[in-house]
């Protein structure tokens, strides 16, 4: 599954990123990295908002469709702020 099939709100990990070196490094430079937490926060026509190891990231359609993930069963009793820290819903 790709970032591009996500709906808003669905979480999954980072499997996989492109095969190309210099993308690769730009997507890991944004929090992408293979294992990290993803969510997808805001879904638009120029692509989603994705909020992955605590930052938000806008991405292009283009670059939705780079990254495989596999999705997770998400914990919705314990919620993280907007700077990372976890709490008890």
């Amino acid at each position: 599954m790709r970032i591009s099939d996500m709906k808003r709100g669905e979480g999954a990990r980072v499997a996989a990123l492109p095969a190309d070196a210099a993308r690769s490094r730009f997507l890991c430079s944004l929090g992408l990295v293979p294992g990290a937490e993803i969510e997808v926060v805001f879904r638009a026509r120029f692509g989603a908002v994705v909020r992955a190891s605590g930052v938000r990231v806008a991405m292009s359609r283009a670059a939705l469709d780079e990254v495989e993930v596999r999705s997770v069963a998400k914990d919705f009793s314990v919620r993280q702020s907007q700077f990372g820290q976890k709490y008890a819903v």
